[in-house]
């Protein structure tokens, strides 16, 4: 649990100041058309941290260490457990985006 906190909530503030602070930042360095590119940032990174939280909350019991370790024994294991992950992902990120378009 620890762990996950250290990673997510660098995330979350991340994101927090690419969508909070663009506009300031943007109009700081002269170029306020990069102020809607870097709130698209900050928004995929904030989906990221949440989609991880997903993950964590649906699958407790997988590590995916674990799981990356054994899978690249094998060259097709590895593939295979890759191209779930990034199935799991971007299945969660995808209701993320549908349930908060809402």
């Amino acid at each position: 649990m620890y762990r996950d906190i250290k990673r997510i909530l660098p995330l979350l503030i991340v994101a927090a100041l690419l969508i909070g602070g663009a506009s300031w930042f943007a109009g700081l360095i002269g170029r306020p058309e990069l102020a809607a590119s870097l709130q698209w940032i900050g928004i995929a990174v904030a989906a990221t941290g949440v989609a991880h939280i997903q993950r964590r909350i649906l699958l407790p019991k997988i590590d995916l260490q674990a799981l990356g370790s054994k899978a690249s024994e094998q060259p097709t294991g590895a593939g295979l457990a890759f191209l779930g992950l990034c199935y799991l992902v971007a299945t969660l990120i995808q209701t993320l985006a549908a349930v908060s378009a809402r």
